[in-house]
């Protein structure tokens, strides 16, 4: 918007002062130039950052891995892992209800320990399936996203070249 306003400014001032089009051209074409340096220029940084962050998960391994926020969040939501959890926990109660009871030897106390254990074991595995699943696409939209901004570089260089290619042709 800021660079659509000023054009919209140059060739009101280009009319107004009667600036001859070559210097208005050489104009739009320094501002041209100067908004793809600058989007060179933070796609740079953000490609450093980028990269720095990938070659991280690269040296990490899955035991080591700190999830985000925003991994955290899905793991604490997965809708799988939350039954499982409250599948636990409604075993747990009724164990340490049915124990008062009945005591720690009954059979069905002894039913209820092996269900909880399968029950954690279950929700253990199910938590490092997630866990793997979403260190892999963290991995991974790393990768991709240091191969976008690298695509994305390549293209903008590709326009100043061409830009500054047109300017010394009409420039000898």
């Amino acid at each position: 918007q800021e660079v659509k306003d000023l054009s919209i400014d140059m060739q009101r001032y280009v009319r107004d002062e009667k600036i001859p089009v070559r210097e208005v051209r050489q104009t739009e074409v320094e501002t041209k130039l100067a908004t793809l340096a600058k989007t060179y220029t933070d796609l740079q940084l953000s490609l450093e950052s980028t990269k720095g962050a990938w070659e991280d998960m690269k040296g990490q391994n899955l035991a080591s891995w700190v999830p985000d926020s925003n991994s955290q969040m899905r793991i604490d939501s997965d809708p799988t892992l939350q039954t499982l959890e409250q599948y636990l926990l409604n075993l747990e109660q009724e164990r340490e209800a049915r124990s008062k009871r009945l005591g720690p030897d009954h059979l069905h106390i002894k039913l209820l320990d092996e269900r909880i254990r399968v029950t954690q074991r279950d929700l253990q595995s199910k938590q490092a399936e997630l866990r793997q699943q979403l260190f892999m696409e963290n991995r991974n939209g790393l990768e991709m996203q240091v191969k976008r901004y690298g695509s994305a570089l390549t293209e903008i260089q590709g326009q100043i070249d061409k830009i500054r290619d047109e300017q010394n042709l009409s420039n000898p």
